[in-house]
């Protein structure tokens, strides 16, 4: 009769690679993209993306001015779930002072988009960045 240890083990491997078939099964998830807005900046100044991923983009504004993140040509070529289709309004995204926001997409188009504040005067002073879609 086998001992408990040798069962333990033998239920744990099997546990193990079950688990790891079914992570293989499951389609690629939603990957969690991070902005800050800063006084007259971004950061990341990049942000890099994949065709066909689906992504979050959470973005936090914890200064004392309302700012915004503007890429027209972009989000003109991604797909929204329906929950987010109102998030972007006209190619601009909004983050009133100390909140955050979220917008979910899928982009469908490779190429490098500019991105920047819809205030003219934060774009002179830095507030630019691209999304580059792989």
């Amino acid at each position: 009769m086998p001992s408990a240890r040798y069962l333990t083990i033998a239920g744990l491997l099997l546990a193990s690679a079950l688990g790891a078939s079914a992570a293989q099964a499951q389609p690629a998830g939603r990957t969690v993209v991070n902005l800050v807005f800063g006084d007259n900046r971004y950061d990341p100044k990049v942000i890099e993306l994949h065709v066909g991923q689906e992504y979050l983009l959470h973005i936090t504004n914890p200064t004392v001015n309302k700012h915004g993140l503007e890429a027209k040509e972009f989000f003109a070529t991604v797909t929204f779930p329906d929950w987010s289709k109102g998030r972007v309004k006209n190619g601009d995204l909004e983050v009133w002072p100390g909140q955050w926001n979220e917008v979910d997409f899928t982009p469908q188009t490779p190429g490098e988009y500019p991105m920047h504040s819809p205030d003219p005067m934060n774009q002179i002073l830095g507030m630019t960045g691209k999304i580059v879609v792989h």
